[in-house]
């Protein structure tokens, strides 16, 4: 028998859980994004790769106002 999506929501363990894994995606994509701009300020790296770390620098903040 297969339970409903209500059913998984109304188990305490997901309440608990969903704060925890919310936690655990902002502190990897704002550690990630520290690490795009130290990355980005470091003196000996090319255009290119500056222009590609800005993408990805603004596709994670996108991605942490999404969440």
């Amino acid at each position: 028998m297969m339970e409903s999506a209500s059913d998984f929501l109304s188990l305490p363990l997901f309440h608990v859980l969903l704060p925890w894994l919310l936690g655990a995606a902002w502190v990897l994509v704002l550690g990630l994004t520290c690490l795009i701009v130290a990355l980005y300020c470091h003196p000996s790296l090319t255009d290119r790769v500056r222009w590609a770390l800005l993408i990805v620098g603004v596709a994670l903040i996108i991605g942490v106002l999404l969440l």
